[in-house]
């Protein structure tokens, strides 16, 4: 469903214009998924407290279409997602249909930006193979959006993915910018690490020139907070009672004598250990 710019224009930024010199400016932007956002909200809705926001501050929270309407702002009778929403001083919403329109700004030949929208749509679908494969023999955009459209009618993670195309369609607006993802769930993760952070050896890891893209979580945030001695232990272990889900297994690494491991567990933890051990430098937080 397209997004009525005249119902929300006091709570997203829609046009492309306005989009592009915002993103020219920037230099990071968080892209939140609908798990996250819902997730979030609920504590909000509870406690009065956003997290997401003491961390991101005065940058943007950009959204896909596809996001937005996943949410169901417009059946949210009460408005707790725009009461949520509202708290950031700068939210976006782009639909995946003006991706095209977004390259427009960065190349002048209409050749230029299919070729590049083409090869986002390879690149950020490539774990499905015969999508990509489709994807990489088309030679009109409105093709590859029907396909898009039609390959994620009733299938899950189409809201990581759309994320994930809007990541590479911002590194051609502003290479210098840093995307930060963030999420609940292991798919947000999976879907982000495989386009990436995944290489064949590590030769090819040090040759790759850097993505500035990392991918965060409640926990990660939480970690963050911690280790720069934001709040105090007692706040920290009050913030994890509101925001943490015991029961979610953490991705973590062990600090031993100040030295980080390099296997990566995969484990629950309850709150009070995760603080601590967050505190004494014993774990690094991955998601």
């Amino acid at each position: 469903m397209p997004i009525d710019n005249s119902k929300y224009n006091h709570l997203f930024v829609t046009e492309i214009d306005d989009i592009y010199n915002i993103l020219l400016e920037e230099e990071l932007v968080f892209l939140y998924d609908t798990v996250a956002i819902s997730h979030h909200e609920k504590s909000f809705y509870k406690y009065n407290e956003n997290i997401v926001k003491e961390y991101s501050r005065h940058h943007p929270i950009l959204l896909t279409e596809t996001i937005f309407n996943e949410l169901r702002i417009e059946e949210d009778t009460e408005g707790r997602y725009e009461d949520f929403l509202r708290q950031f001083p700068l939210v976006i919403v782009l639909s995946e249909e003006d991706f095209p329109k977004m390259l427009a700004k960065i190349f002048s030949s209409s050749k230029h930006i299919f070729a590049k929208f083409r090869e986002s749509a390879v690149i950020c679908f490539q774990t499905f193979v015969d999508l990509s494969n489709s994807f990489s023999r088309k030679e009109d955009i409105n093709d590859i959006m029907t396909e898009y459209h039609d390959f994620f009618d009733g299938k899950k993670n189409k809201g990581e993915y759309s994320l994930l195309w809007l990541s590479n369609i911002l590194r051609w607006i502003n290479p210098n910018l840093q995307i930060h993802f963030m999420g609940v769930d292991r798919d947000l993760y999976s879907i982000v690490y495989h386009c990436y952070f995944r290489h064949e050896s590590f030769e090819k890891l040090l040759r790759r020139k850097a993505a500035k893209v990392e991918i965060m979580s409640t926990d990660s945030l939480l970690f963050g907070f911690a280790i720069q001695k934001s709040f105090s232990e007692e706040t920290l272990k009050d913030l994890c009672t509101k925001y943490r889900e015991e029961n979610r297994k953490l991705l973590y690494k062990e600090v031993k004598s100040g030295i980080p491991s390099h296997h990566l567990l995969d484990k629950k933890i309850t709150n009070d250990n995760f603080v601590l051990d967050s505190l004494e430098s014993r774990i690094i937080v991955v998601y």
